[in-house]
């Protein structure tokens, strides 16, 4: 829902666009405002670590002989203020240069306006990649701001190291290069002192993923404490104990004494690693060489296509300092970008080149707001070289740093700015960008394997006020006879917004429970929503801020006391998922609830976290007046752990009594949510001090787009949780902690079902606990192409199960739109229709045009589960994406390298919706080197790229979908309403032949494809009871023979005598029936044509462990115009291997004709040979 939070950052953006106001406290972006940025900030970072993963090591060096300069293209970092004029900011020895959209906004808005853009920088904001429609100084116009004041952006203006040792460790799989500050003046040194040791690791961890790890040393190169992203949200890859045989890529390390540089290209063939030939001793050099296809090292000197390269000549590829670090790497510009952070974009995918900057930080701010940082951080970068040079390789880094972080890519160089911890990353080489999101969920995590239920349509809204309608929505739905998977909840349900209560009057417990009860006799769920706030409510018996009190729980301010702030509930307690008692307190709470009214899934919101209040707060004091001598009860403090300290517990017992004494004198705690309440913060606050080294740090990241403080919105910088971890460092975290708290929970809640938890919020492995969507959108046009990209974004982020509130949360939403988006968001990865309490009902059967769509496309998707489900599966086991941009098929392909108006699922599948109003046709591109593709539908439509098309997309009707040729699909052509009904049902195998690899000896034609099968809930994915089996088919152009056939690989055991399933299991895999399959591209006799040839067809079936026999003539059809054979009421067993024969020959005259030929209506045909 739209927070006031999200709402106030949406306003302020808009303000900021119009006045060019917004400063940061009147402090220089980079310059501190009180105070020396060494000082009290030199050691700030001390003593917040949770972990020390295990080192690992690199270097390299290459000549770049690039002296200083201002070049507009560059990364830019900021050396101004809001209002700076050029004469100031060049006597600080900065460069000067406003940015064309900037200028051209200040003359619309004529001689007043303020000199500078509105950030504090004195940046200006471009409409120039933004939204056409909008007019210049809108942020939904701008995505990034450029400072228009920046520091010289040329290497030879930052701090240069130099190798001081080279060590060898792992077998000699891990090289450590310690390095030492060269003497002379250091660059910015109002960001503060740069380190003078460092440890630089490089760990070949496998023959696509190398490690690199960078961290301060003392004299003794023993590695300071520095803040890590913990291991229990980070699972690291173990120390390898010997080098990869065959590394896909290359290093160049420079040698003892020689400046600090590091190229990492890719390896030709089988590959090559750092050469010993010259040692490691003093002045030695050690440098890679490019491997051949036979193993030998090529001609040297880091040839290649780069995947990392950190410095040359100049220096200033690395900056380490207390609360500032900083990569600058090298990457031609030729190499498109994707990835880092959550970000709306205009159009496009994409990450723009002209040096402004990019935030990584969790902000509550709505998906309507262009360009800026959204509720997700994703420090992963993906680049891609397409054309004939770059073939479309592709390569990616993954840095493990959970603080604020910020992405420049200028035209030749990327700059990674972060503001504490350490740098972690992981280097991989693809080479193509599927593997590269492979390699990448190998260090985060693979995607969760979602229950089969939950591939369904999901109907919520912000503003059901009561269980009778949420019972008329069921009803409305199954009158119209639109599949609905599932009904949500959104905070409606509760008692004045206090998580884990029901409302007593509008969703009494045992009323909703009986509707819950009933959703499940017909094979639907239910989904509530759990915001991770807790209301404070000493005294009242209130369970989840009793024990939260108990557990010692509680996120701390900087007196030690639990941090008060506000949401809807009014004031409210954090808990701190990265206790050791997290999951027995937050699982303690989902089982009572489980047990009250059995959900099926969790809904986590708000968890940036985000907070209406800013900085550390207190109740009014006003009122404590009456009531101030009251205490909390013995639950609340009485009950508190033996081991908590006296002066913590103090404390607790302080603000519970406050607390309470002010809870009852402002009668919030019996007072329904109302315009007042949760709509501003009713507490006082008090806003950081600009001494205040965690909360002003010396670098802001461009947050919110002008450099919002961090603070703004969310819990303060200095709030501690347990072991001391500030929330400076693990802010960007906190969603992560929580949805793996929920899944272990969840777990033990309900043992024998597949946890399905939703999260707004999300950092590099969330997708291995949930799903995501985009956040609070709005119901226009704009917004639904956008949905494609933020689709996109999930996915490379590591998140299968994605998708947008489809018809648009924030807004009126029209019967077109409506339409159109149920027809496209029918088939994003999640698809849920969901909107705001301010905005009309927009359930898809409130219009007739809405509805028909909805039908059309949910019973596409529906008969497509088996693929669906099937794509998940591989996801989870193997790794990769589900949906995905058509760059991932055509890397090489520079024409699909932005394209957003549709989309890939799975490895077979292309979804070309329409994506604006008052078209009945849909341009769709398909891309170079993706074959042929046809229409899914009727399989005769079929195109091949690199080309556009225009398909026919009348309105109501599914969208187009297009099948790749190669694939053999599974689907269920007769889908029911529900996941259950439809999972049951006959199976057909479709295969669209393609021209065989050589590996297929024997055969021209070839597809292949995979079925994977349970019983939709299993939580033991790939378990004793699963089905696996790979489906394959092929044809001989000279024999006019083909066959396709089902192996099993995994089946389920035979069933037991008293089988125990799940309660909600929707499928018995044994009952699997494969009843038809259809073969297209199918080869005719020599000497035949598609229009005149009659052709008689043969086909036999083998089942595992019996003989042949003969398909009957009448259950074989044939389209000659689509080549198209297709054979029905087969009634095979799917957990039994079968093989389907058959052969074509020429009949004479038409007798003897065992096999009617029908002319299809379609236009397109696959050829008729390959």
């Amino acid at each position: 829902m739209l927070s006031p939070a999200g709402l106030l950052v949406l306003l302020l953006g808009l303000l900021a666009s119009e006045a060019g106001a917004i400063s940061s406290g009147g402090r220089a972006q980079g310059i501190t405002a009180g105070g020396a940025p060494g000082g009290a900030g030199a050691d700030v970072l001390e003593g917040s670590r949770r972990d020390d993963p295990g080192a690992s090591s690199g270097a390299n060096t290459d000549d770049l002989h690039d002296g200083p300069s201002c070049a507009p293209q560059r990364p830019r970092t900021d050396c101004g203020y809001f209002g700076i004029q050029q004469a100031e900011c060049e006597s600080r020895g900065c460069c000067w240069a406003p940015t064309a959209t900037a200028a051209a906004n200040k003359a619309e808005a004529g001689p007043s306006a303020p000199a500078a853009g509105p950030s504090a920088g004195g940046g200006g904001g471009g409409a120039a990649a933004g939204d056409p429609s909008a007019r210049p100084g809108d942020p939904r116009a701008s995505p990034n701001d450029l400072p228009w004041c920046f520091h010289p952006n040329g290497p030879l203006q930052q701090p240069l190291y130099e190798v001081a040792a080279v060590e060898q460790d792992d077998g000699n799989a891990t090289t450590r290069l310690l390095l030492r500050l060269r003497p002379g003046s250091a660059s910015q040194p109002e960001l503060g002192p740069d380190a003078p040791r460092l440890r630089l690791s490089l760990q070949r961890q496998s023959e696509a993923r190398l490690y690199l790890r960078v961290e301060p040393t003392d004299e003794r190169g023993v590695p300071e404490p520095r803040w890590a992203v913990p291991r229990e949200l980070l699972t690291r890859p173990p120390a390898p104990t010997a080098p990869p045989a065959s590394p896909r890529y290359a290093l160049a390390l420079p040698g003892v004494g020689e400046e600090f540089s590091l190229r990492v290209t890719r390896a030709g063939g089988g590959g090559a690693q750092c050469s010993k030939a010259g040692g490691h001793g003093p002045g030695s050099r050690s440098r890679s060489r490019s491997g051949s296809a036979s193993g030998v090292t090529g001609s040297g000197e880091g040839e290649g296509e780069p995947l990392l390269h950190l410095g040359g000549g100049g220096g200033g590829c690395l900056v380490f300092k207390p609360q500032y670090l900083a990569l600058r790497a090298q990457v031609p510009r030729e190499t498109n970008l994707y990835g880092m952070g959550e970000t709306t974009q205009s159009e496009g995918l994409m990450l723009r080149r002209d040096g402004s900057a990019r935030a990584l930080w969790n902000s509550d701010t709505p998906a309507v707001a262009v360009g800026v940082n959204l509720y997700g951080s994703h420090p992963v970068l993906y680049g891609i070289t397409p054309g004939p040079a770059g073939g479309g390789r592709a390569w990616g880094w993954f840095l493990a740093n959970s603080n604020a972080m910020e992405l420049a890519a200028g035209s030749e160089e990327v700059e990674i700015r972060m503001t504490g911890g350490i740098i972690e990353m992981w280097i991989f080489a693809g080479p193509s960008p599927e593997e590269v999101s492979i390699q990448y969920q190998e260090v985060v995590g693979r995607p969760a394997m979602p229950p089969r239920w939950a591939l369904g349509f999901h109907q919520s809204r912000y503003g059901y006020g009561s269980v009778d309608e949420l019972e008329q929505v069921v009803a409305s739905y199954a009158r119209e006879k639109i599949p609905l998977e599932v009904v949500w909840s959104d905070i409606d349900y509760t008692d004045r917004c206090r998580m884990f209560t029901f409302d007593p009057q509008r969703y009494p417990e045992q009323r909703l429970r009986a509707f819950v009860d009933g959703l499940h006799a017909k094979g639907q769920r239910w989904v509530a929503i759990v915001d991770c706030g807790i209301t404070a409510l000493p005294g009242q018996g209130y369970a989840p801020y009793d024990r939260g009190v108990s557990y010692d729980i509680f996120i701390k301010d900087s007196t030690g006391r639990p941090l008060l702030g506000q949401v809807w509930s009014g004031p409210t307690h954090w808990p701190d998922f990265l206790h050791p008692e997290a999951t027995a307190y937050w699982g303690g709470l989902l089982g009572e609830m489980y047990g009250k009214v059995p959900y099926d899934g969790i809904w986590l919101d708000m968890n940036e976290p985000s907070n209406f209040c800013t900085g550390e707060c207190d109740m009014p004091t006003a009122p404590l007046s009456s009531s101030e001598d009251e205490e909390p009860t013995a639950g609340a403090v009485g009950q508190a752990r033996a081991q908590q300290a006296a002066v913590r517990a103090a404390a607790t017992a302080e603000v519970a009594s406050a607390t309470a004494a002010a809870v009852a004198a402002t009668n919030l705690s019996h007072t329904p949510l109302g315009p007042g309440l949760g709509i501003s913060c009713v507490l006082q606050c008090r806003q950081p001090s600009p001494e205040d080294p965690l909360s002003h740090p010396p670098y802001q990241v461009n947050n919110g787009n002008r450099r919002a403080p961090l603070f703004t919105n969310t819990l303060p910088l200095s709030a501690v949780g347990y072991g001391g971890v500030r929330q400076y460092d693990s802010h960007n975290l906190y969603a992560l902690a929580e949805a793996r708290v929920t899944h272990a929970a969840l777990r033990l809640v309900a043992p024998r079902e597949r946890p399905f938890i939703l999260t707004r919020s999300t950092w590099s492995g969330s997708g291995r606990y949930a799903a995501h969507w985009s956040g609070d959108n709005g119901a226009s046009w704009a917004d639904l192409r956008r949905s494609v990209g933020a689709l996109a974004g999930a996915a490379l982020a590591g998140v299968a199960a994605a998708g947008a509130d489809v018809c648009g949360f924030i807004g009126a939403s029209s019967e077109q739109l409506c339409a159109r988006w149920l027809s496209a968001g029918a088939f994003y990865t999640f698809v849920r229709d969901h909107s705001d309490n301010a905005s009309p009902p927009q359930e898809a059967y409130r219009w007739p045009a809405a509805a028909q769509a909805a039908r059309s496309a949910l019973a596409a998707r529906y008969s497509l589960l088996p693929y669906l489900y099937t794509a998940h599966y591989r996801a989870a086991t193997r790794g990769g994406t589900v949906a995905r941009p058509l760059a991932w098929l055509a890397p090489a392909d520079p024409a699909a390298a932005d394209e957003a108006r549709s989309w890939l699922l799975g490895d077979c599948l292309m979804v070309a919706p329409v994506l604006d109003p008052d078209m009945d046709w849909v341009e769709a591109y398909f891309p170079g080197g993706g074959g042929t593709w046809c229409r899914l539908e009727d399989l005769g439509d079929c195109h091949t790229g690199p080309a556009r098309h225009m398909l026919p997309a009348p309105l109501g009707a599914a969208p187009p979908l297009l099948l790749r040729e190669g694939c053999v699909v599974p689907s269920h052509p007769a889908p029911g309403v529900t996941t259950a009904a439809t999972a049951a049902a006959p199976l057909r195998l479709t295969a669209l032949l393609a021209a065989a690899g050589a590996a297929r000896q024997g055969d021209d034609l070839a597809a292949e494809g995979l079925l994977f099968a349970d019983n939709g809930t299993a939580p033991d994915v790939g378990g004793e009871g699963s089905l696996r089996a790979a489906l394959a088919a092929g044809a001989s152009l000279a024999t006019s023979e083909g066959w396709l056939e089902l192996r099993v690989e995994q089946a389920p055991p035979p069933p037991p005598r008293q089988q125990q399933m799940s309660s909600t299991a929707d499928l018995d895999v044994r009952q699997l029936v494969v009843d038809e399959v259809v073969v297209v591209g199918v080869p005719l006799p020599p000497g035949a044509s598609n229009q005149s040839a009659l052709v008689r067809f043969g086909m036999t079936v083998a089942v595992e462990g019996g003989a042949a026999a003969a398909v009957p003539q009448e259950a074989l059809a044939w389209d000659a115009n689509a080549r198209r054979l297709s054979a029905g009421g087969l009634g095979l067993s799917a957990v039994r291997s079968f093989r389907l024969s058959w052969r074509a020959e020429l009949t004479a005259s038409g007798r003897g004709l065992g096999l009617q030929q029908r002319q299809g209506s379609v236009s397109g045909r696959v050829e008729e040979q390959r």
